[in-house]
């Protein structure tokens, strides 16, 4: 999908999800996907929001405040790479 979406010139960021279970860090393999395909890493923010039970509608999903957050988070990533202005 990386390799699809380069090939369309689209800019690339990688959104680390937790794993399922206790912890709401993201998996290690985001960071070595990252560095192996050369591409933009946002790790911290869906953590944020799946650790703040106000921003989840259930277990694993944000609400829409959360999904806002992460939204914001997002374009603020891809501004400050360069992707957009």
């Amino acid at each position: 999908m990386i390799c699809l979406t380069r090939k369309q010139g689209a800019a690339v960021v990688l959104i680390g999800v937790p794993a399922l279970g206790l912890s709401v860090s993201p998996d290690p393999l985001y960071r070595e996907i990252a560095k192996e395909m050369n591409i933009s890493l946002e790790e911290k923010t869906l953590s944020e929001i799946l650790a703040d039970g106000a921003l989840k509608a259930d277990l694993i999903h944000p609400n829409g405040t959360g999904y806002r957050r992460l939204a914001e988070a997002i374009a603020a990533h891809l501004k400050k790479s360069g992707a957009i202005e």
